[in-house]
């Protein structure tokens, strides 16, 4: 969690200071706010050692401080999916499960693009460039995990330690890059990667002395952009 959290605080404190002064030299052409839908895939990094590729949508609303730099909110609909041995803390109360977590979430982010750095680069190849961008917030997801007991001993016992509905805080990282298409319109790929701040992603937090990591999971996106919000 440390370097997650350096990370944030460097783009907060960058954002602050190449935006102080600058709030109103957008270009003519720029647009206050965007609003922007997009699906991918997401991936379970969890307790459970075996993930698997599942999908999740999500919908950005942000406010563009200047033209490479925003901040926003975003929320999230999707899955997340494992499996594995479940390891309960009283042995032998075991066994092979898969689980689905049906999560929404909802976080606070901070994008920073390398325009904002490199403003007089005016070349083709330049101006993809600086649409890459990172950034990062905090936000809560909320998780109602479903259990799938393929192998189990005593099928008539609880599964102890399992719990199927959390709501936990989270710290998202991202990267990515928008790309123009035409003056309102622009196509966005994400790469998100949020580490929990608890450990019932997969529903369960074994207590074992091997268990030192929190849960977590990627969401790799693609969507398109409309901005919107013309300064005069």
């Amino acid at each position: 969690m440390k370097p997650i959290k350096v990370i944030l605080i460097i783009i907060i404190i960058l954002s602050f200071h190449q935006s102080y002064g600058q709030i109103q030299q957008l270009p003519p052409a720029a647009h206050r706010f965007c609003v922007s839908v997009g699906g991918g895939v997401t991936t379970l990094f969890a307790d459970l050692p075996n993930p698997t590729n599942e999908g999740a949508a999500r919908v950005n609303l942000d406010y563009n401080i200047t033209e490479f730099i925003s901040f926003g909110v975003e929320g999230q609909y999707g899955y997340l999916a494992a499996s594995g041995l479940f390891v309960a803390p009283e042995n032998p109360n075991r066994g092979h499960i898969s689980v689905t977590n049906t999560f929404n979430a909802a976080n606070l982010n901070v994008r920073v693009g390398i325009g904002q750095f490199m403003q007089k680069a005016q070349s083709p190849v330049m101006r993809v460039v600086k649409g890459i961008y990172v950034g990062a917030g905090f936000g809560v997801i909320n998780s109602n995990v479903t259990a799938d007991v393929q192998r189990y001993p005593e099928p008539d016992k609880e599964l102890i330690g399992f719990k199927p509905v959390t709501t936990e805080m989270i710290v998202p990282v991202n990267v990515g890059l928008n790309v123009n298409v035409s003056a309102n319109l622009v196509l966005n790929l994400n790469i998100q990667y949020s580490s929990s701040l608890d450990d019932y992603l997969d529903g369960y937090k074994p207590d074992l002395p091997s268990n030192k990591s929190k849960d977590s999971y990627s969401f790799i996106s693609a969507g398109i952009r409309y901005d919107f919000g013309r300064i005069r």
